[in-house]
C-alpha cells in the first residue's frame, strides 16, 4: 500500500460521493503504517495536496492495521478522531478496492450502502 494512489468513488448513490467530488478528492498517500494522507485533493491548478480540512493534519489521525471485514482479514485505515475505518482489498499490484465503514452515521452516510472506492497506484 505504500505510495501515492489515485482515488475514484464508485457511484452507488452514497451522498459522500458528492462531497468527494466537491472537494476534488484525488486519492490517498501512504508513507508508512502511521504516516497517511487520507484526503488528497486537487487544487485549482490540478496539483495534488493533503487537504487538512478533510482528514485532519497528516500523520496524526490515521493508522494502518489488519482488520477482519466480511470474514476476511485485510489492510484497514483507522481514523483515530472519527469512528471511520477504510477497508482495503488487493486486486493487483497497482489496484486496490476499498469501502468506508462509518460507525457514526452522520448526515453524509445515512444510506445503508457503504462508500466504495478504487485506488490506482500513481507511484
Amino acid at each position: 500500500m505504500l505510495g501515492e494512489w489515485q482515488g475514484l468513488a464508485v457511484l452507488t448513490g452514497n451522498k459522500l460521493v458528492e462531497v468527494l467530488h466537491s472537494v476534488k478528492w484525488a486519492g490517498k498517500n501512504f508513507y508508512g503504517f502511521d504516516q497517511v494522507e487520507p484526503m488528497v485533493c486537487l487544487d485549482d491548478n490540478g496539483c495534488r495536496f493533503c487537504n487538512p480540512n478533510w482528514g485532519g493534519a497528516r500523520w496524526l489521525i490515521i493508522k494502518i492495521r489488519e482488520i477482519k471485514y466480511n470474514d476476511t482479514v485485510s489492510a484497514a485505515m483507522v481514523y483515530n478522531q472519527r469512528p471511520v475505518i477504510d477497508h482495503f482489498r488487493y486486486v493487483d499490484e497497482n489496484t486496490v478496492i476499498g469501502v468506508m465503514e462509518s460507525l457514526d452515521h452522520d448526515k453524509f452516510s445515512q444510506e445503508e450502502d457503504r462508500l466504495y472506492f478504487t485506488l490506482a497506484r500513481i507511484k
